[in-house]
């Protein structure tokens, strides 16, 4: 902290080296400096010290009004509200995994609004230049405080309860800074954003519950893969997806064949040496015959290379598939000396140095498909062998209740698929709408909770595909 001296009388004076003359500038003094300097003992600023508004440059520095924005912790989970019309500080958070945990809290939190936002954004381009999902987001609130007017709810409680998400719009950082989707959930003291790693459908819904439907895609999917990127001047390591991509660090790992084999001119003679950072050991050799290999033993040295770090650093431990990326020429010859047993049997060829991450990530989900997919298709195979049993049921009077009383085992539902009316488990009584109707629930989202919350599995079917075509079906437990 700069600080500023004071006069034999007492008075403060701004540090030296200001012009001088009738055009003297005041100095200039940043107002902490001013604060460390004044606030303690009441001297009041001097006249000829300017002081620097605290929100001047504010993005430059980091330094965000708490009464106006919301900031988004880069490396937390936590997310500071501003004061709402009440003096009231919502409970608020940006999750950074849907987990089930995440899913039992939305499915039980009940509140007399209770409000689920979907919006497709962007992670760049045109689109977060003009700032559209801003805007879009603003245009969706504006709705909802439409729809809240019309069920004769208190101006100032729609204030209270909508005000982090106007927060939110004043946070820029957090507007250049979104993935493929965004979702919130909005109640009373109440307020969830999930930066989504996929693209939803917009969809806005006023309700008592909250619609969890569209995050189906990250409970449904948890598989990941690994990914090896290889050449002869490069080996890259990933772990994939269904949503990301991210590289994982092997400081052994070769950093392309010159890391392991080498030669050296020395009398008319190559001199053909082994020996990297990698896991394996070293040796020399000397002359033909005496064991310089061929460009094909070269290439298999360093692929052993590349197999025993990736083996002793992490593949030793797993089972998951391991998909091969590069020229064509390459791949058959790691297959040959590679210890792992899971490696994918399909391949992706070519000369990836320029490729990016996300074109990467694109190609690999191609290949991957079957893998992602078996699951449900071993599962909807599995309800067609039973289907001629009391173990299955395409019935939403069937359905419904059995979720509720745990008896469901596979759940799948229809993508695009809606159910409204209202279930009462005590009861067992079960109203079913077609169309949304005031104070029903979303049965569909109803069903899905509950059959995560009991332990069963859930899956969205294309409606082509689904058993019989229907809505939803189950495959249960008893």
């Amino acid at each position: 902290m700069t600080k500023i001296g004071k006069d034999k009388e007492g008075k403060y004076h701004p540090p030296k080296g200001s012009p001088s003359g009738k055009n003297k500038k005041k100095a200039v003094v940043d107002s902490d400096t001013i604060a460390g300097n004044l606030e303690d003992n009441g001297d009041a600023i001097p006249d000829n010290v300017r002081v620097r508004h605290p929100n001047r440059h504010a993005g430059k520095r980091d330094r965000v009004s708490k009464k106006n924005t919301i900031e988004v912790a880069k490396n937390s989970t936590l997310v500071s509200s501003a004061a709402s019309p009440a003096d009231k500080t919502a409970d608020v958070e940006e999750i950074k995994d849907v987990k089930l945990e995440f899913l039992k809290e939305l499915s039980t939190k009940s509140f007399p609004v209770c409000i689920s936002i979907y919006l497709p954004t962007h992670t760049g381009g045109v689109e977060v230049n003009q700032r559209q999902d801003f805007i879009g987001f603003k245009n969706i609130l504006q709705r909802v405080t439409s729809e809240l007017k019309t069920k004769a709810m208190d101006e100032n409680a729609i204030q209270v309860l909508l005000a982090p998400a106007f927060d939110l719009l004043k946070n820029d950082a957090f507007w250049n800074n979104l993935s493929q989707g965004l979702s919130v959930f909005i109640g009373k003291d109440y307020f969830r954003l999930y930066r989504m790693p996929f693209s939803p459908a917009e969809s806005v819904t006023v309700n008592s519950s909250f619609t969890i439907k569209p995050l189906l895609n990250v409970l449904a999917s948890p598989e990941y893969f690994y990914i090896l990127v290889i050449s002869k001047k490069q080996s890259l390591f990933y772990k994939a997806d269904a949503f990301r991509i991210e590289p994982i660090p092997v400081p052994e790992l070769p950093d392309g064949i010159d890391d392991v084999v080498h030669f050296e001119e020395k009398d008319d003679q190559k001199l053909f040496r082994t020996g990297s950072n990698g896991a394996g050991g070293g040796a020399n050799y000397h002359g033909i015959g005496a064991g310089k290999p061929d460009e094909k033993q070269n290439i298999s040295l360093y692929l052993d290379e590349v197999d025993e770090t990736l083996w002793k650093a992490h593949l030793n431990k797993e089972n998951k598939p391991l998909l091969l990326v590069g020229v064509e020429y390459i791949l058959p010859l790691f297959r040959e000396v590679t210890q792992y047993h899971h490696v994918w049997p399909e391949v992706i060829t070519g000369n990836m140095e320029n490729t990016s991450l996300a074109r990467l990530h694109e190609m690999a989900l191609g290949v991957m498909k079957p893998y992602f997919d078996q699951a449900r298709e071993k599962a909807l195979t599995k309800y067609g062998n039973k289907s001629a049993t009391e173990l299955t049921s395409s019935r939403v009077a069937d359905v419904i209740p059995a979720a509720f009383y745990g008896r469901v085992d596979t759940l799948f539902v229809s993508k695009d698929a809606s159910l409204w009316g209202s279930f009462d488990k005590d009861s067992n009584e079960l109203v079913v709408h077609d169309t949304q109707q005031e104070a029903d629930e979303s049965l569909m989202d109803a069903a899905i909770a509950q059959t995560f919350l009991n332990g069963g599995q859930v899956y969205e079917v294309e409606a082509t595909d689904m058993p019989g075509q229907v809505q939803l079906a189950a495959l249960m437990r008893y």
